[in-house]
């Protein structure tokens, strides 16, 4: 049933019969919209699947200008993990795993489709946003240099695919 502990109080609607058409109408609209209500409360719980968009193993798009190799995200909810690895002169580095941080699109959402992950590597700090436009995951990476390099912090923004 999609609506539990549903009550109505009788008593409300003793004196309904006397009541004029309009207020008797504007009672059982009322009735029904909180039935609506309710249930729609009841199917939005049963519905959080919340990042199954962006579970999986992601490849790059254009494998040869990218700088990521592949991401792997799981978990659900809001508690998320990341593994991520990069391209390097004839070698692939392991950055291990993170936490990946979910986001809904608003306060009310239980649909946690934005991931932000957060990296620290020494010599600088990478922030990776993560969403799904159009079946490709879409990574923005921020890199943060920490080690006085004057090495210019810079933004990329790279497209995956889920790998089958």
């Amino acid at each position: 049933m999609l609506v539990k502990n549903l009550e109505f109080d009788l008593d409300a609607f003793e004196g309904l019969a006397r009541r004029p058409p309009v207020i008797r109408a504007l009672v059982l609209i009322c009735a029904a919209l909180h039935v609506i209500v309710a249930a729609s409360s009841a199917n939005a719980s049963r519905r959080l699947q919340p990042n199954s968009r962006l579970s999986g193993t992601w490849i790059p798009i254009a494998s040869d200008r990218s700088r990521l190799k592949r991401i792997v995200i799981s978990g659900s909810g809001k508690s998320c993990m990341i593994h991520a690895w990069a391209y390097a002169t004839f070698t692939q580095i392991d950055w291990g795993k993170t936490t990946l941080t979910m986001f809904a699109p608003d306060v009310d959402s239980k649909s946690f489709d934005y991931g932000l992950a957060v990296w620290k590597q020494g010599f600088a700090i990478d922030y990776m946003t993560l969403h799904v436009v159009n079946n490709h995951l879409v990574v923005e990476d921020l890199v943060n240099f920490t080690d006085g390099s004057n090495r210019s912090n810079y933004r990329s923004v790279e497209y995956f695919r889920r790998l089958k």
